[in-house]
C-alpha cells in the first residue's frame, strides 16, 4: 500500500530519469499495472479465506477464469493498443478475481466482506502491542561438537 502510493508519485519521473525520454509511453501501462497489482493483492487476501475454509477449488475456478479473461482481452487489445492494452487486460482480470472473491464471500465462506485496508483501530491497536510487549526471546538449545559416530 505505502510502496504504491510512492510508485504512484515517483515512480514516471524515475522511469524517465533512468530510461530517459524515449520511455514515456511506459508511463499509461505502469500506472495500470500499479493499479492491477493493489487490486491483485486484494483479491489474494481474499481467496485465503475460501483456502482457508475447505474451497480451494474455487480459488483455481477464479484463477483460471480471469487468466483466461486477460488472455482473450489481450489477444483483442495487444493489436491495437499495444502494451496499454496488455496492462488494461491485466487490470480487467484483476478486477474481476477482486469482485468474483467478494460477491461469493457471504455464500461460499459464510461472512460478510473483510475490510481490506485497515481501520485507524487497527494501526493503533498494532503499534501499542508492538510497543507494549519485549519481543519473545529466543530459545537456542546448545549444539554438540562431537563427532557422530
Amino acid at each position: 500500500g505505502t510502496s504504491a502510493i510512492g510508485l504512484a508519485l515517483f515512480g514516471p519521473k524515475l522511469l524517465l530519469l533512468i530510461y530517459g525520454a524515449r520511455f514515456a509511453p511506459a508511463i499509461a501501462p505502469f500506472r495500470l499495472l500499479l493499479a492491477a497489482t493493489l487490486i491483485g493483492n486484494g483479491a489474494a487476501v481474499l481467496s485465503q479465506a475460501y483456502a482457508a475454509r475447505g474451497r480451494p477449488g474455487l480459488v483455481t475456478i477464479t484463477e483460471a477464469v480471469g487468466l483466461l479473461l486477460s488472455v482473450a482481452m489481450m489477444l483483442v487489445l495487444v493489436p491495437h493498443f499495444a502494451t496499454v492494452g496488455a496492462a488494461i487486460s491485466v487490470l480487467a482480470s484483476a478486477i474481476f478475481r477482486l469482485a468474483a472473491y467478494a460477491m461469493g464471500m457471504k455464500m461460499f465462506v459464510g461472512g460478510g466482506m473483510p475490510r481490506l485496508v485497515p481501520s485507524l483501530t487497527d494501526i493503533h491497536r498494532l503499534l501499542d502491542g508492538a510497543l507494549r510487549r519485549p519481543a519473545p526471546a529466543l530459545a537456542i538449545e546448545p549444539v554438540s561438537l562431537e563427532p557422530l559416530s
